[in-house]
């Protein structure tokens, strides 16, 4: 294999890009401040030494005006970014070794045939590559290299033989290594599908089994065993509850005539890709136990045989269409009946699934047991007892903290508190999923919750009973929290030059009330609103009329927010902005919106219209961050029977913005997504230690002022600019200063009448 030459030889990163919003925006049209501004934003290159030139002036301008922030803050991003590049060459060389290390003990399992060890060996290089390449100046000139070439051919071959011998877990984690790495070429990501329907197959059927592999794969590693399997909330039949056939053949009758490339996609591939997910089922070993009748080898070959002929049947009709499906679907049945003797349920559950993984990655079926789940990621709130949890090394199911006035809090449940067992269940072993599933319940029924309290000698464990009701997850959040409240926040992020702080985790119902309210708070505030940094960033979308909502306090009245467009390019739905009071309007606040990788969907959508009016030069804004995600798809949903019991979402249209822009990430794509005016890139170390500090920050202890992990105080947010672990922010910062005293100069300068 000789890859563990690539590590001994080295590699060279390069200086990362250093892009960062100062001072007018090069490549769009500026915003309309008069003819004796300034632009405010300006895009430097990937020059540092033309950054450093331009933080130098802008420095000297802060010095002219004695503006002691903007000058903190441009020497906390000088500082920020040579820490970043600090951290980067020490991260390299870490992993250059590591990734020796991983090479070195391939070769040496392969050398005395230990092909699962090997394996192990190779995933964990592989994971280290994928690091190595997050830190490369050029992905795709990373990829070239000989090392890494032979790396992906070698990783591809154990991932093979992986599958081959049955090894489903540890084939799908190379593959997905693999694809991560070649993500721009959307190598493997076929692999990844096919291994993850055999494992999610698993998991529903045979979760015991499913808890061993994990279990085997810990300890391949070294690493501690899981504790024992709980199967408390984990029986697929009782999640496959009120499913039945015609909740399928709808799925398959809107899918063929309505999802957006029904054109070219074919009620014939619906079937036919069903029919491949039942040979899935049937040749998967590990559900024999749950099945009994897929021991039996003749009865399988015999359900095989005729799952094949039915699609060999359907490939050579043209003319495939509900009536086929209707008859394919019931033969799938009537074989299952007559050989193996599977739960028609399962039958019914897997060919549905199936069918929809023909589609798009959105598309799918929403089982009668997934309805609850599917409707509180999209209202934004659920039924529970008002508790925020955690895994804690042990593997403990952790109270990170109650939430302010819910039933948690007023039943005497506390922040580090262990919740060891449900309605007398144990919940050893259970997974967080497990946890969530059997704490929640129907509105106003009560749940006991067993509590393991203290440490050592001072350990007490009692029951407390707790009532469920609905939870309201708040969606807007500020700069520091005041309170316990949702909307107790202080929300200047620096409150002498009016500049607000805004964060939007998710849209939901009651987002752009929230959002009102702060907007409000900070304009009657004694400074006035003058900026505002509108943080998007890990928000994966919601709902489109909050989305919608929110863009309508930026874009100016009757014009275009958002489109919705068919394959063929057909306006389905053209959503315009509304006129809104001026207490609430931000067309006159100059805004940095901050997205990256983690922001999509409806946030894709707000940013994307912000920044689409300021490039044409309507609105002071600006884009700070790292591409969004791309997801610009709509998805409808639809019931699936009579009771509301199942749904399915569908993919009908893609998102267009202002100016024609697509968002969506079509495969094969080279731009999506929303691009940043300024790029400012975050190590991922950096984006781990921002997410802890912000989730610390953000608590709102109701029984201390410790934090429920290693008795730290609650951080101070201003950790996120000081420590240099946020520089999106730092920069975001910088820019609004810059136009905040820009805006000063020009006032200033119209007052004497000067030019």
């Amino acid at each position: 294999m000789r890859l563990s030459e690539f590590a001994r030889r080295g590699i060279s990163i390069g200086t990362a890009a250093a892009v960062l919003a100062i001072s007018g925006l090069s490549g769009a049209a500026q915003p309309k401040a008069g003819a004796d501004s300034k632009a405010w934003t300006e895009l430097t290159t990937t020059d540092e030494r033309e950054l450093a030139i331009l933080l130098d002036r802008l420095e000297g301008d802060a010095g002219a005006f004695r503006e002691e922030g903007l000058l903190g803050s441009i020497e906390q991003l000088r500082d920020g970014f040579a820490k970043r590049e600090e951290r980067r060459l020490a991260k390299v060389e870490e992993a250059t070794s590591e990734l020796r290390d991983h090479l070195e003990e391939a070769e040496q399992r392969e050398a005395d045939r230990e092909a699962r060890e090997r394996d192990v060996a190779l995933s964990e290089a592989l994971r280290v590559a994928v690091e190595l390449q997050l830190l490369a100046d050029d992905e795709r000139e990373f990829n070239r290299r000989n090392e890494i070439r032979e790396l992906i051919a070698t990783g591809e071959g154990a991932a093979r033989e992986a599958e081959l011998r049955g090894d489903w877990l540890l084939a799908n984690e190379l593959y997905y290594r693999l694809s991560v790495l070649l993500e721009q070429e959307g190598a493997y990501r076929g692999d990844v599908k096919r291994l993850g329907s055999r494992l999610s197959m698993i998991r529903l059927y045979a979760p015991e089994r499913f808890w061993e592999m994990r279990d085997e794969r810990r300890r391949l590693e070294g690493l501690d065993p899981l504790p024992p399997y709980n199967p408390t909330g984990d029986r697929y039949d009782e999640k496959l509850e009120d499913v039945n056939e015609r909740m399928l053949l709808v799925a398959l009758q809107r899918a063929a005539n309505q999802h957006l490339d029904h054109d070219r996609q074919t009620m014939g591939e619906l079937l036919q890709s069903g029919l491949a997910a039942l040979e899935t089922f049937v040749t998967t070993p590990d559900l024999a136990d749950t099945f009994p009748g897929l021991n039996d080898a003749r009865k399988r070959r015999e359900f095989l045989d005729g799952v094949a002929e039915l699609s060999n049947t359907i490939a050579d009709d043209e003319g495939v269409g509900f009536s086929d499906a209707l008859r394919a679907v019931r033969r799938a049945i009537a074989l299952n009946r007559a050989t193996i003797g599977v739960d028609v349920e399962a039958i019914v559950h897997e060919f549905g699934n199936g069918s929809m993984s023909a589609l798009d990655d959105y598309s799918a079926i929403i089982w009668p047991d997934e309805i609850r789940r599917f409707e509180r990621s999209t209202r934004g709130e659920f039924v529970g007892v008002g508790i925020q949890i955690q895994l804690d090394e042990l593997q403990n199911i952790k109270v990170v903290t109650p939430l302010e006035g819910t039933p948690a809090q007023k039943a005497g449940v506390r922040a580090e508190d262990r919740i060891v067992g449900v309605n007398g269940v144990s919940t050893v072993g259970f997974t967080l999923d497990q946890a969530v599933e059997v704490i929640t319940g129907p509105r106003n029924t009560d749940v006991t919750l067993t509590i393991e309290r203290g440490e050592g000698d001072d350990t007490e464990r009692f029951d407390l009973n707790v009532d469920r009701r609905v939870i309201n997850l708040p969606t807007v959040k500020g700069w520091r929290k005041t309170g316990p409240d949702d909307l107790d926040w202080d929300w200047f992020i620096d409150p002498d030059a009016g500049v607000g702080y805004v964060r939007i985790t998710s849209f939901a119902e009651n987002t752009t009330d929230a959002f009102d309210a702060a907007i409000r708070d900070m304009k009657r505030s004694e400074s006035g609103l003058n900026a505002l940094i509108l943080d998007l960033r890990f928000n994966p979308g919601g709902l489109l009329d909050q989305a919608v909502s929110i863009s309508n306090r930026f874009v100016p009245p009757d014009r275009l927010v958002v489109k919705t467009v068919d394959s063929d390019e057909r306006i389905r739905q053209a959503l315009l902005a509304d006129r809104v009071p001026r207490s609430l309007g931000l067309q006159g606040v100059k805004t940095a919106v901050l997205v990256n990788n983690g922001s999509a969907s409806a946030s894709e959508i707000v940013s994307g219209a912000i920044q689409a009016y300021a490039r044409a030069g309507e609105i002071d804004a600006i884009v700070i961050g790292q591409r969004s995600f791309g997801k610009g798809s709509v998805q409808n949903v639809f019931g699936l029977d009579n009771a509301g019991a199942a749904a399915m979402k569908l993919t009908t249209s893609y998102y267009k913005l202002f100016g024609d822009r697509t968002i969506h990430r079509v495969p094969g794509a080279m731009e999506w997504g929303i691009q940043p005016d300024v790029e400012v890139e975050l190590l991922p170390q950096q984006v781990i230690e921002a997410a802890e500090i912000r989730r610390d920050a953000d608590l709102w202890l109701l029984d201390g002022t410790k934090l429920a992990e290693e008795g730290r105080e609650r951080p101070d947010p201003e950790e996120l600019l000081e420590s240099g672990a946020d520089l999106q922010l730092n920069a975001a910062l910088l820019a609004l200063q810059r136009a905040v005293l820009e805006n000063a100069e020009i006032q200033i300068s119209r007052l004497y009448g000067k030019r």
